[in-house]
């Protein structure tokens, strides 16, 4: 055998490989064509296979010299020993060069005198077998020519075949024959699913391994390639004693799937009795005994096989495919019924024969039935009990086996390998479905429809049919996807068709060393100018820059030099080239026009090493010639070099341009990166674990952040500019990374390598790094794919995959479930989702965002930055809060309905009724009591305040509608109660009061009126004991109270009339019940208390960290995995809203992020969603003939992505003159009042800031008003915070926080009192009052004096009836069980000479280390007399807004 054909550089086509020359193949047409009908009837020969082609090779052609090297090899296969051989050819045990692994590897004895018809089918039945996807099904990996042998590679299984076993062994048992069976025809149904026929099975194609599984060979290819029978239906096909009747009588009848059946009871009928159904003494002989002979009963072989097995064969061999079972799943089926011992469908029972069937399988109990004295009556109830608990026992073998699926696929979607997880569901909704009825596997298929649309969505494929494909790439607009080739092209096509547009062919081009190499890498420089680089040795850094060619894809020409060169080095922008030339020379080139712009160099020591040219060709990087760092040089004097040697002189490995060409990026061997300032040459590294060699750097598209990607499969996201890491932990890939994107905008991070792809999602930024998310679905994995395949396009969510067997694929990324659009600063009582569109605001300006794909909004911007802002009335009507006045828009025209109401002042709770348009503020106020909620009524179709409303005890917990709408649930703090009013009128109509020791700590409406509430101590350290509370509020009657011990709750909702708790630990249904059920175990840091329903009913939502779970609400079983988010440290969803079609489910962060997760069951009839998963569950095969995809097939992967590309939009820049740790202080509103100081030098903290709990008290500004804001009767200009902190008493700064803040202006008249905005968490042992803070004021004739902010008179943080409150901030801390909330205290501090005028006032911590004061605004109330009358003056009152009615 020729050695010339493994020297080639490149493989061969797999097309070429596969057709002969023409003259080759019209001659064996002439001469060894088939025969016709008529030719066979004259032949009258007693061989089987009349329709055979007789073009073959006598076998010993085959039995090739294994100690020969040349004759040992075949293509990518080494020949190790022969295994087997058979009439139509031989098959030996073979070593695959290229993945290195055993293959199986069949040489079939028909060469290059094969004809057209023959080759023809070959591949068709080649396409066949690459379809065949299934773990009982033996594996084709390879179909081709080599050295003019036709072969086939597959996988090699380790055993002996059925055929052997049954003669070493004999005839097996009955049950163990069944379950071998039952294996086997899921095997085959699954194929025939994907209307492929066997035609021959047969003992010797089942294949038992090791471990006794059985696996089915020469699938799809037995009947073409073994017996080389024709296609027709008036050919003979198959093995004579296996063989059905149809296919012994030509013609007679069509070959369907009921043929296969024939075949799989002709090897259940040897297994159990030793011989197949007929067997002559010739081929000839055994197809008469088929066509006339009765089937011998297989009973009178084996007497002691059960009638039910019998029962089995003998309706798998019914005569009349008609009468054989309707699909091999159906006789999979009966065969699992015949070993759980219950009754089979082929062979109904009587009542008695029930009866007596139980007695045989429990012989015990029904001894004992047959000694009881008048037994008849009782043992027919007994039998008919113990044959129900059997059928229970079945069910409950069934629910396991299910539930074991839903447990795997569970994983797999964990694993970010979902599409693996589809076949397991699909056989659960088809045997749930069968077994129960339609409704069934409704858990099966909602997971489904979230396996389908939650990850990566196939939009489009492609088979090139001539070459293979090495490399792909998308443009930056993502209309193009070029293609690097074997064959030495370059081809580009069109995104949105997928039809080519253009080619090159780079194989006379010139190379570095003269060779020919593979092209490896694709770049685009543009949407026109393509980089394309050849192979190079990986032992050197990733990427190799050198032998790059530059493509112009408008001209499908290459832009070469004008020199003679060896092979060129680009730069990214397509500007400028590095030449090298075989005299080992290198110089710099301008391109188009080409211009040389510096003298050639001679023979650096490191010419053949990774070199990198920067854009604008501001410098040039090579790797040193030790490779243990790298040298920059001046592209315009290459001479001229300066070293920078890596950290411990490690070798250089990968070597990557941030894309403003500022900074270079430097992997080495042992998992680290440097990152070179290009400008001042400094060097940072970044702090990674050991590990092994990084294979790629990649930098995001503003350069914000870079990915690495090491061979030991980790991979990394870091910030460039703080160089801290972007997740919390590791992002580990199962299998090694070669290559690797990431998005700053969209967060997402790619990688790929040996065929796989995997998809993570990067949480939002904070303080602390978060775990990235992997995604539950990735590209289809290949067993064979260049180190390059993948192509992406972040900017519009396309990613292209390119696998060694012609296939390409196009994919949509998945959109973030972070929406680009955010929520209202302030969280209302409900959430209400018309599953089409939500509200964008950013800060005083607002819009109408579509989910749904169609164009957004324009926007409108109100008078001050916007607090609430809602879409009711079916998202035709926009309701929004901006400092004290409330709008009332048009969503479509976003017109004003109606001038602004004004407002006393900013609401503190909004609830909007749908039902009756109605709408119920909240407003903050202190009272004789302490501090309270005003409750004022609205009419949104007028705009007028109603003449109701309610004071309760404040601050609450819980403010909140009915299901029906129709009354309001008021909780309040732990000395008030939790109230039941009617949302029109706002009139009390139940209070319960709660016990300020054991307070109530939770509460939701029941479905039948009533209430349920969680009540625990108020000490948290005493709480882990919970009180659950039925209390019907129009009685006002305790209904039920329930101790539940060891139980801290969070929250209660009801589900079906019974409470769902959730506690620190746990979520349970009906918990102290008798039939408590317990759903799943928690961690404190999961636990809320934030759940919604579903419109009709069946599905429960309960948010659990950042995540959130979906469950059936009839059986309580999770559907999928959690729904994730990517939201920030401290951050999770606060509500959550199905959509009308419970479709979507649509979530609103704490921090304003919303969050939208599509949540389709998939209702398709199963055949649709088979052929769905056969396209992306992983494939196995190294390489396989594909079929070219039809356009009914393209149509529909089309259809598959339901919107265009969301992306990241723009959005607003908020105005400022400043900004804090990167976040901006808004700019001061040019109206506010001198009298409202500004603060905005002063703050050390934006709106937007997050800071990390251990290191401030305030760690998180959400949920705050901004802007000039009234709260509690005076008027702020709040646009940032102040934290202050004295710590140990040294007086000294305190970390990130100052001691004080100086300087602070004042308007030059008389100030009566300063009202100061702050919070003040303390953690004092004493509760003795002391000075937390002071204001210090710096009067003009230069005196000053100290204004005290004592705790117990003037601010609490906690205590309601300490210090005037002016806002609370609560819902992190009431969604996760705590009872307390955040107090916002305005103390009024009185100036003692307010005839002085002043200057200025500093604002201080007090020299304790419990006083960390945080301050938001400072008001100065100015003295009222005759004399400054006329000057301007805020609201400073302390009068709460008043309703009509008070508290009763």
């Amino acid at each position: 055998m020729s050695s010339k054909q493994t020297m080639r550089p490149l493989e061969s086509s797999l097309a070429d490989s596969l057709l002969p020359s023409a003259d080759q193949a019209a001659l064996a047409d002439l001469a060894f064509g088939s025969l016709s009908g008529s030719a066979r009837q004259r032949q009258g020969s007693e061989q089987l296979s009349v329709g055979r082609h007789l073009a073959f090779l006598p076998l010993d052609a085959l039995e090739l010299d294994l100690n020969d090297p040349q004759q040992r090899q075949l293509g990518d296969y080494e020949l190790l020993e022969l295994i087997g051989q058979g009439g139509m050819g031989v098959v030996y045990r073979a070593r695959q060069i290229s993945l290195d692994r055993e293959v199986a590897v069949k040489l079939l004895a028909a060469g290059p005198w094969a004809s057209r018809e023959f080759i023809s089918r070959f591949q068709r039945e080649a396409q066949n077998a690459a379809r065949m996807q299934h773990p009982n099904i033996v594996t084709v990996y390879e179909v081709g020519t080599a050295e003019d042998l036709h072969f086939f590679s597959m996988r090699l299984v380790h055993g002996r075949s059925l055929a052997g076993a049954l003669h070493v062994d004999g005839p097996w048992g009955a049950r163990a024959a069944a379950a071998l069976m039952r294996t086997i025809a899921e095997a085959v149904e699954y194929a025939h699913r994907l209307n492929v026929l066997h035609l021959d099975l047969k003992p010797a194609n089942v294949l038992l391994d090791e471990a006794g599984v059985a696996h089915v060979a020469d699938f799809g290819l037995a009947r073409r390639l073994d017996d080389v029978l024709a296609m027709e239906a008036t050919e003979v096909s198959g093995t004579p004693s296996y063989m059905a009747p149809e296919q012994g009588e030509p013609g007679a009848q069509p070959l369907t799937p009921a043929t296969d059946i024939w075949g799989l009871g002709a090897i259940l009928y040897e297994l159990v009795t030793g011989q197949p159904p007929f067997s002559g003494g010739s081929a000839q002989a055994t197809l008469v005994l088929l066509r006339e002979a009765r089937l011998p009963e297989p009973r009178r072989l084996r007497a002691d096989l059960p009638l039910d097995l019998d029962a089995i064969i003998q309706k798998c061999l019914a005569r009349n495919p008609t009468e054989r079972y309707a699909s091999a799943g159906a006789l999979a089926d009966d065969l699992a019924r015949f070993i759980d011992q219950r009754e089979v469908k082929a062979r109904p029972l009587s009542s008695w024969q029930r009866i007596g069937r139980w007695m045989r399988r429990e012989p015990k109990v029904a001894a004992a039935a047959l000694f009881a004295v008048g037994a008849l009556v009782i043992g027919l109830l007994a039998s008919t009990q113990q044959w129900q608990r059997a059928e229970k026992n079945a069910a409950i073998s069934n629910q396991r086996l299910w539930e074991s699926r839903r447990q795997a696929a569970l994983r797999q979607q964990q694993d970010g390998n979902g599409f693996q997880a589809l076949p397991g569901l699909i056989a659960n909704v088809e045997e749930q479905e069968h077994a129960e009825g339609v409704g069934a596997a409704a858990i099966e298929r909602r997971e489904i429809g979230s396996i389908l649309s939650q990850g990566v969505i196939l939009i489009d494929r492609m088979i090139v049919p001539d070459a293979m494909p090495l490399a792909s790439e998308l443009s930056p607009d993502g209309r193009v996807m070029a293609l690097a080739l074997n064959d030495m092209s370059v081809r580009w096509f069109d995104t949105e068709t997928l039809t080519e547009r253009g080619r090159v062919d780079l194989a006379a081009l010139p190379t570095s060393d003269g060779n020919m190499l593979a092209p490896r890498l694709l770049r685009f420089v543009d949407n026109q100018r393509l980089r394309v680089t050849l192979d190079w040795p990986d032992y050197l850094a990733n990427p190799g820059n050198g032998d790059t060619y530059l493509i112009d894809l408008e001209r499908a020409e290459v832009i070469e030099p004008p020199i003679a060169y060896s092979d060129a080095i680009f730069s990214a922008d397509g500007k400028h080239a590095l030449v090298r030339t075989q005299e080992r020379t290198i110089q710099t080139w301008q391109v188009e026009p080409w211009k040389a712009l510096s003298a050639t160099v001679s023979q650096p020591a490191n010419w053949d090493l990774p070199w990198l040219l920067g854009r604008d060709a501001r410098f040039a990087v090579a790797v040193l010639g030790t490779q243990f760092g790298i040298e920059l040089r001046n592209p315009l004097d290459l001479d001229k070099a300066s070293a920078i040697a890596m950290p411990d002189g490690t070798t250089v490995h990968a070597l990557m341009e941030s894309n403003n060409g500022a900074v270079i990026a430097v992997g080495d061997g042992r998992g680290r990166v440097s990152l070179v300032d290009a400008g001042t040459r400094a060097v940072h590294s970044l702090r990674l674990p050991a590990g092994s060699a990084v294979k790629w750097i990649s930098f995001s598209e503003d350069d914000a952040w870079i990915a690495i990607v090491r061979a030991d499969g980790g991979a990394f996201a870091f910030d460039v500019a703080t160089r801290q890491p972007l997740n919390a932990g590791l992002m580990l890939n199962d299998f090694e990374p070669r290559q690797v994107a990431i998005s700053h905008a969209e967060r997402l991070l790619v990688a790929a390598g040996s065929g796989a792809t995997s998809l993570w999602r990067i949480a939002e930024s904070g303080p602390i790094p978060q775990e990235a998310t992997r995604l539950p679905t990735s590209p289809t994995r290949v067993m064979r794919a260049g180190t390059n395949s993948m192509g992406v396009s972040m900017s519009k969510g396309l990613l292209a995959t390119a696998s060694m067997d012609g296939e390409v694929r196009l994919w949509r990324l998945p959109s973030a479930v972070n929406l680009p659009a955010r929520a209202a600063m302030q969280i209302p009582g409900n959430l209400y989702y018309d599953g089409s569109q939500v509200l964008d605001v950013a800060y005083d300006q607002l819009r109408v965002v579509s989910t749904r794909g169609q164009s957004s909004g324009d926007w409108v911007r109100l008078p001050q930055p916007i607090a609430f802002a809602e879409l009711v009335d079916g998202g035709k009507v926009i309701i929004a809060s901006a400092g004290a006045a409330l709008h009332v828009l048009d969503a479509k025209s976003m017109r004003a309905r109606y001038p602004a109401i004004e407002l006393p002042a900013n609401p503190l709770r909004l609830v909007a009724n749908p039902r009756n348009a109605n709408l119920v503020l909240a407003f903050a106020g202190n009272g004789p009591q302490g501090f309270e909620e005003h409750l004022i009524e609205y009419d949104l179709h007028s705009g007028q305040r109603l003449p109701t409303g309610i004071v309760l005890r404040g601050p609450l917990r819980q403010l909140e509608l009915s299901p029906d709408g129709t009354r309001l649930l008021a909780s309040g703090p732990p000395n008030g109660s939790t109230d039941v009013i009617s949302s029109h009128g706002l009139n009390l109509l139940g209070r319960f009061s709660h016990d300020p020791e054991r307070p109530v700590s939770w509460a939701c409406f029941s479905a039948d009126g009533e209430l349920w509430f969680t009540a625990r101590s108020v000490d948290e350290a005493l709480a882990e004991e919970a009180d659950l509370i039925r209390w019907e509020p129009e009685r006002s009657v305790m209904a039920e109270r329930r101790r539940l011990p060891g139980v801290f709750p969070i929250g209660v909702f009801d589900l079906q009339g019974k409470p769902l708790l959730v506690a620190n630990d746990r979520i349970v249904l009906d918990p102290g019940a008798s039939d408590e059920h317990a759903l799943m175990h928690l961690t404190r840091s999961q636990a809320t208390s934030v759940f919604a329903r579903s419109h009709d009913g069946r599905l429960v939502a309960l948010a659990s960290g950042r995540d959130v779970q979906l469950y059936d609400a009839e059986s309580l079983a999770p559907v999928g995995p959690p729904l994730r988010s990517n939201l920030g440290v401290g951050d999770f969803p606060a509500q959550l809203a199905f959509s009308p079609d419970d479709t979507q489910l649509l979530g609103r962060a704490l921090h304003g992020h919303w969050l939208l997760w599509p949540i389709a069951a998939d209702l398709r009839d199963t055949n649709e969603i088979h052929r769905d998963a056969s396209l992306l569950s992983p494939t196995q095969q190294s390489q396989h003939v594909l079929a070219l995809p039809e356009k009914a097939e393209r149509d529909h992967l089309r259809r598959q992505a339901p919107f265009a590309w969301r992306g990241a939009e723009s959005r607003p820049e908020l105005p400022s003159d400043r900004t804090v740790e990167g976040e901006p202080i808004p700019r001061r509103d040019p109206h506010a009042s001198s009298l409202m100081l500004d603060l905005t030098q002063a703050y050390g903290g934006a709106p937007t800031t997050q800071r990390e709990m251990m290191d401030s008290v305030f760690t998180s500004a959400s949920q705050m008003p901004w802007g000039l804001v009234r709260l509690a009767g005076t008027d702020y200009d709040l646009r940032g915070s102040l934290e202050l902190r004295w710590g140990d008493g040294s007086g000294g700064d305190q970390g990130m926080f100052p001691l004080r803040s100086v300087g602070i202006k004042v308007p030059l008249m008389p100030i009566a009192a300063f009202h100061v905005l702050m919070f003040a968490p303390t953690g004092a042992p004493t509760a003795e009052p002391y000075a937390y803070a002071n204001v210090r004021v710096h009067y003009r004739d230069g005196s000053s004096t100290l204004l005290p902010i004592r705790t117990g008179r003037d601010v609490s943080a906690t205590d309601l009836g300490l210090g005037n409150v002016a806002w609370v901030r609560g819902d992190h801390l009431r969604l996760t069980g705590g009872l307390r909330q955040m107090l916002i205290n305005n103390p009024r501090l009185l100036n003692p000479h307010p005839d002085r005028l002043i200057d200025s006032i500093d604002l201080e911590a007090s020299k304790t280390q419990w006083a960390t004061p945080v301050f938001f605004a400072v008001t100065a109330e100015p003295v009222t007399s005759p004399g400054n009358s006329g000057m301007e003056s805020p609201n400073t009152g302390n009068e709460p807004p008043q309703p009509t009615s008070k508290e009763p």
